[in-house]
């Protein structure tokens, strides 16, 4: 048995706000820390607006947790200097909301934010959750360059993809304090939910994806299939951006039925025959949907990713538009049922409390190896 050892108190500065409908890692993250027994409190910061535009403050949801609304002294985060003021300013109130605690342990996620983390460290411990190639996904140089020195500085990285974590390794000159924490799923197996009245308007059979259709979604690859083969109807649940929805609105087979509230996600894909993700190979983030996919048993194909290859035998791959096909005929053709509850069983180990626990055995575990203080972790020396 592990030693009786203080409690963990965390703080995270989120991109996420707490109240948003579109439920992400952060939200689950830490819905699930809070039902840990060695976690005792969480102070949750809403993503930063000026001050002058505020968002309402969130209602309280948990009496172990506490929701901060961010608030920026100078508009706009183009200028570098405008950056370092507004966190300063951020670091100011932050302090109050922190002084009744002798030591915090600390996420963020948001490169901009290193100059508010260098501060926090005069406050515990400060880990960069990396789930994202910052740098490719907003096309500015100086975000990647930041993204490198959160790395860096860090006391702990957190990262949801082998690809972040051989990143994180070359960038901090080790693997030490690197754990990898990819994304889990809420949703619990389940058989026999209601067809969406409108998801029953379109015929079978249906090939489903959940998610997002932005520039790393492989658009190319959806129309090439779907012109082959003109009787296989494509599902897209989610937002899109303008590029994949122009093409895909003049296509007859493709439906996109836009986004729906988090709750009926898994009906949706409940009632398609095979499920996908169909990205691009240079993906380095983590496809969360899959953890969600195999909750439904049915048959999934991914292009080559990490978490593909992770959660193989139960995730097919393919990278051509004929290994595509011959993918997708063979799962419209499974039959065997022993399949479909594997993943399903296995989708039991991708839990948000199997995430929630794997982070703080992580942190007490260090804790153990450098004394009986959670302060385990030390700022790098540059």
């Amino acid at each position: 048995m592990r030693p009786a050892m203080e409690k963990i108190s965390f703080l995270c500065l989120s991109k996420e706000f707490w109240d948003s409908p579109r439920r992400a890692r952060k939200q689950f993250l830490y819905e699930a820390l809070l039902c840990h027994p060695c976690v005792e409190q969480v102070v949750y910061v809403n993503p930063y607006h000026h001050r002058l535009r505020p968002k309402p403050l969130v209602d309280l949801t948990h009496p172990r947790m506490r929701i901060i609304q961010g608030k920026f002294l100078l508009p706009g985060e183009r200028f570098s200097w405008v950056r370092t003021i507004n966190r300063w300013h951020a670091y100011r109130g932050l302090r109050t909301a922190l002084a009744h605690k002798p030591f915090w342990h600390i996420t963020y996620s948001n490169p901009w934010h290193v100059p508010l983390a260098r501060l926090l460290m005069n406050e515990g411990s400060v880990f960069f959750d990396w789930t994202d190639d910052w740098e490719k996904y907003y096309g500015k140089r100086a975000m990647g360059l930041a993204q490198d020195s959160a790395v860096r500085t860090a006391y702990g990285v957190t990262v949801v993809s082998e690809r972040l974590r051989d990143r994180a390794s070359a960038l901090r000159g080790s693997d030490q304090d690197i754990l990898l924490l990819p994304n889990a799923t809420m949703w619990k197996p389940i058989d026999n939910l209601p067809c969406p009245e409108e998801l029953s308007q379109i015929p079978v059979p249906r090939i489903g994806y959940l998610g997002h259709l932005g520039p790393w979604f492989n658009g190319d690859l959806v129309i090439a299939l779907s012109s082959v083969r003109p009787n296989w109807h494509w599902v897209m649940l989610g937002s899109t951006d303008k590029s994949n929805h122009d093409r895909f609105h003049r296509v007859s087979n493709v439906h996109m039925l836009g986004q729906k509230p988090y709750i009926k996600l898994q009906a949706y894909m409940a009632h398609c025959q095979v499920l996908v993700a169909p990205y691009h190979k240079d993906l380095e983030g983590d496809a969360t949907k899959l953890y969600d996919y195999m909750t439904l048993g049915h048959p999934i194909i991914s292009t080559e990713l990490d978490t593909a290859f992770r959660l193989q035998p139960f995730v097919k791959t393919a990278t051509t538009i004929q290994s595509w096909l011959r993918a997708l005929e063979e799962a419209l053709e499974e039959q065997n049922t022993a399949f479909r509850e594997g993943r399903q069983r296995e989708s039991l180990k991708h839990t948000w409390d199997a995430r929630a626990a794997a982070l703080v055995d992580w942190i007490l575990d260090r804790a153990k190896t450098s004394g009986p203080s959670l302060m385990a972790f030390r700022p790098r020396v540059m």
